[in-house]
């Protein structure tokens, strides 16, 4: 189960009365496939950082440079 919200408290009363109930454990913060939810000011980013480490260290690429644009233009 996957709890969201963006008042604090209510969700901490939330995950309490559960665990009192079923005895949960919380995993915080959410991270699923990959995929990486961070709660901010202005709402949830999903983020695939993690991911995109995997594939470069996958495929020996960790130690290249980014660049803006990496193919030119026809």
């Amino acid at each position: 189960m996957t709890l969201i919200g963006n008042d604090m408290v209510e969700n901490y009363g939330v995950k309490a009365h559960f665990h009192a109930q079923f005895h949960i454990k919380d995993l915080s913060p959410l991270k699923f496939l990959f995929l990486e939810f961070a709660l901010s000011q202005s709402g949830f980013i999903l983020n695939e950082h993690k991911y995109c480490l995997l594939l470069l260290s996958e495929h020996g690429l960790t130690d290249c440079k980014p660049v803006s644009k990496p193919i030119d233009a026809f």
